[in-house]
């Protein structure tokens, strides 16, 4: 049977060659239906403690992660009539943003004055153009409360801070873009700093589309490298090329039709997803090696191309499979993730193992036939570098195998004990890179302004109770005493 059918497919080569280009072709065209994912909270799973509370804050008080926008000079003092000034506009204009629910800054806020007898509550700064005496006052109430100014203005009070809280469901893209647009035409004369989650959100999308392109392009030159000194045929190393481009669009094609079908969460482009490429690039790529190498041998011992064909996928049709197979099945076992994501990562890279294989035994061997090889080449008659630096090492190993064997259980061991300094980042600024512009604006907003990432304590009880208050402000002070708390404020600091 398993003879029946490769003769099947070497006798229809043309035929073969057109139907699997035609069925990625049908594939491949589900890319149109990827949904880019920009939510990071979405990475986390429904069910867990912390993403109900979460949720269930969101509900209660609104989006609690916000889009944070510093502007100013160093070492210049940004408290003048000029800088409050362009203040009132960028709120005024972040205010019309249709994806901005409330702006927070110097010129929103109120201050409270008086005493327990009398409370007069005004706006922190009433109008455009102040005079020295209200610049005093604003200096002393902000000075006065350290929250605000933490908040608000930058330990050297060079730079402020604009915090935009995004409407729930937002379009982050859209909401970043809209807001940079609105600052672009003051960035010659001022700095802009932007940090926080949505702001992450934000730019991730447009983020992951470059670097999957520049990473799978680095992989794919590598990796072209490598199969040029191996194979020393280029027309060898376009079939394999051809092989993974066409297993790698199927595979971005394929999970776009699963959510056009299923409109399923699990089924987004996230964050995670950037590394579905690399993955595949080196599965498809073992494929079309074996292939290729194993024709090259037998054509060096029969000088026959059908013939040598014939024997290579009879004697690879089997390994192939079961060594796809069970790749396929590893990856679609990540379907039981927690994590939402990991189920159409595993499945849309299981999926195009298994449409790898199928072009490795169908497409590549027709290809293979299609094209006239000369038989008397050097890259047929000799064996490359690399295989004989192969056959050398295996030679070696068949020699000596307890002692490959004790050397290989000592690297396994040493490698386990390395788990023990694994560290669990959190922070996804530090996803990237030191000097990327997204870590560069969120470690200013951490270092000089309030920081760019929240902690949520929802408290339940009676909050006009001054014991529940006191409770509050002591677990606040608690907070406060941990070195990766820049600040923190509850209902306790508004009443005191």
């Amino acid at each position: 049977m398993k003879k029946l059918a490769i003769k099947f497919f070497l006798e229809k080569s043309k035929g073969t060659l057109l139907i699997t280009l035609l069925i990625t072709a049908i594939l491949a065209s589900g890319a149109q239906f990827i949904f880019m994912d920009d939510d990071i909270m979405n990475m986390l799973p429904k069910e867990t403690p912390s993403r109900k509370i979460w949720d269930n804050i969101i509900d209660e008080f609104k989006y609690s992660d916000f889009l944070f926008i510093a502007f100013g000079n160093k070492n210049k003092n940004v408290l003048t009539n000029e800088n409050i000034s362009l203040m009132w506009d960028l709120s005024e204009k972040f205010n019309d943003v249709p994806e901005v629910d409330e702006v927070i800054t110097l010129t929103t806020m109120q201050r409270i004055n008086g005493d327990e007898g009398f409370l007069e509550i005004s706006d922190l700064i009433p109008k455009k153009n102040l005079n020295q005496n209200d610049f005093k006052s604003l200096s002393k109430y902000i000075n006065e409360n350290s929250i605000i100014k933490s908040r608000l203005l930058s330990k050297n009070n060079d730079f402020i801070n604009i915090i935009i809280r995004p409407k729930i469901n937002t379009n982050f893209p859209k909401l970043v873009l809209n807001i940079q647009n609105i600052t672009k035409p003051y960035e010659q004369e001022f700095e802009f700093h932007y940090g926080g989650q949505p702001y992450i959100a934000g730019k991730v999308p447009d983020l992951i589309k470059k670097e999957t392109l520049k990473l799978m392009s680095i992989g794919l030159f590598i990796m072209s490298i490598i199969l040029l000194i191996n194979l020393r045929s280029i027309s060898s190393v376009l079939m394999i090329l051809m092989l993974i481009f066409m297993s790698m669009i199927s595979m971005i094609g394929f999970l776009g039709w699963i959510y056009y079908f299923t409109g399923s969460s699990r089924f987004f482009f996230s964050f995670l997803n950037s590394s579905m490429p690399i993955v595949l690039l080196t599965i498809a790529n073992s494929d079309g090696v074996h292939v290729l190498s194993r024709f090259f041998k037998e054509a060096r011992k029969y000088k026959n191309t059908n013939k040598a064909i014939s024997l290579t996928m009879e004697q690879l049709n089997l390994p192939i499979f079961l060594t796809s197979i069970t790749t396929g099945a590893a990856f679609i076992s990540m379907a039981t993730s927690p994590i939402p994501s990991m189920t159409g990562y595993g499945i849309s890279i299981a999926f195009a193992i298994m449409w790898a294989w199928i072009l490795s035994t169908t497409l590549l061997p027709s290809i293979i036939l299609l094209k006239k090889w000369n038989l008397d080449a050097d890259y047929i008659k000799r064996e490359s570098f690399l295989e004989k630096i192969v056959r050398f090492i295996g030679r070696n190993i068949s020699q000596s195998p307890k002692k490959v064997l004790y050397i290989g259980i000592s690297i396994v061991l040493f490698s386990i004990y390395g788990f023990k300094y694994l560290d669990i980042e959190v922070n996804t600024s530090k996803f990237f890179k030191r000097g990327h512009p997204i870590r560069e604006s969120n470690e200013f907003v951490d270092n000089e302004l309030t920081g760019s990432m929240n902690f949520l304590i929802n408290t339940k009880g009676n909050h006009k109770d001054p014991d529940i208050l006191n409770d509050i402000n002591n677990l606040q002070a608690y907070l406060q005493d941990n070195n990766r708390i820049n600040t923190t404020i509850s209902i306790a600091d508004v009443i005191k």
